[in-house]
């Protein structure tokens, strides 16, 4: 998907579905009351380019799907997102299945950056977050935050919206 826009989501903009990989090149979202990228399917999905404003996160692995351990693993790369507004986390992975996020070049506001979660298969207790963030990776992986968006990432990032149009 290249440079899409999505103004007014309600719940999630994106759901990745089955197995494969999905590219998001470009673009951006706002208004995401929850997430706007959701992984269902084992596989990779590399958002880049990527503009989130006003969202909780912007890519969560599956917490509570059917079959969600042998839909497994999920992972992420994300590069050069700028994310304004965020109420929770960018990234949200099971790392109990195997899950991981790389993440480079990105800039904004976030609760955190990258969370691991214990994913389970659906009517199963016991999901939820957990301490570990061994499989937060890439250099802004293991970042409590994001640096902020100066005028030299907003220029980059201009730059590229542009070549890819």
């Amino acid at each position: 998907m290249t440079n899409v826009w999505f103004r007014d989501v309600c719940e999630d903009a994106i759901s990745v579905l089955g197995t494969g990989d999905a590219t998001i090149i470009g673009g951006g979202a706002q208004e995401a009351k929850d997430k706007v990228v959701q992984h269902n399917g084992a596989g990779t999905v590399t958002i880049r380019d990527f503009t989130v404003v006003n969202a909780g996160k912007l890519y969560r692995s599956c917490g509570d799907c059917t079959d969600n351990k042998a839909k497994s693993p999920r992972h992420v790369i994300v590069e050069n997102v700028r994310a304004f507004g965020m109420t929770s986390d960018l990234v949200g992975i099971n790392s109990n299945f195997g899950d991981s996020a790389t993440i480079s070049g990105s800039c904004g506001s976030t609760k955190k950056v990258c969370t691991e979660y214990k994913g389970v298969n659906k009517g199963e207790s016991g999901a939820g977050k957990v301490d570990t963030t061994a499989n937060c990776l890439g250099n802004q992986g293991q970042l409590k935050t994001l640096p902020a968006c100066g005028a030299a990432s907003r220029l980059r990032h201009r730059v590229r919206q542009t070549r890819a149009l």
